[in-house]
């Protein structure tokens, strides 16, 4: 505790490394390359909203729900749209 103060004091300013790569799910990128410009669409995504995509595939627990995601997901992908931002701008 003593040290993050000293830290915070100091003036040195501490951040969370996070990796900028994403697995994405076989599923999902099969589909990608299907489906007309998804995928290259998906590359020019920021990695944010890669990995909202990726998790909202993957946290799918049986195939059909996986499937049903995939299908709504790819037009949003093809749009360059994040899967969330409907919600950004409330």
């Amino acid at each position: 505790m003593k040290e993050a103060i000293a830290l915070v004091d100091a003036g040195k300013d501490i951040k969370a490394k996070r990796s900028n790569t994403v697995e994405v799910p076989d599923d999902l990128t099969k589909a990608m390359r299907r489906y007309k410009g998804a995928t290259a669409a998906f590359r020019r995504l920021t990695p944010g909203k890669q990995r909202e995509y990726a998790e909202h595939i993957a946290s799918a627990k049986r195939d059909a729900t996986k499937q049903r995601r995939i299908e709504k997901v790819l037009p949003m992908i093809a749009a360059g749209a994040g899967l969330h931002d409907k919600y950004r701008n409330c």
